[in-house]
């Protein structure tokens, strides 16, 4: 198959283009408060493509999040 495959010059999607729009109104709603590896699990894709979609989509995290995350390192002990 994967011969056959590479005659015909096909190549497996890497990202999950088709989105639906409820899929896509939810990823906008959710990524400024999640993390990628979450929201990655959530749209059963990995995590570079939920980078690469945020990016794509001009997305960035709420500013709020990232100080919480911050905050969080913190109060971690060494």
């Amino acid at each position: 198959i994967r011969l056959r495959a590479h005659r015909l010059k096909l190549k497996k999607s890497r990202d999950k283009l088709n989105w639906s729009e409820a899929e896509v109104k939810r990823f906008v709603r959710d990524y400024p408060w999640n993390s990628n590896t979450e929201l990655a699990r959530r749209f059963h894709v990995s995590r570079p493509t939920i980078e690469k979609r945020a990016g794509k989509m001009g997305l960035k995290k709420d500013p709020r999040y990232i100080q919480s995350l911050k905050d969080k390192i913190r109060g971690w002990k060494l």
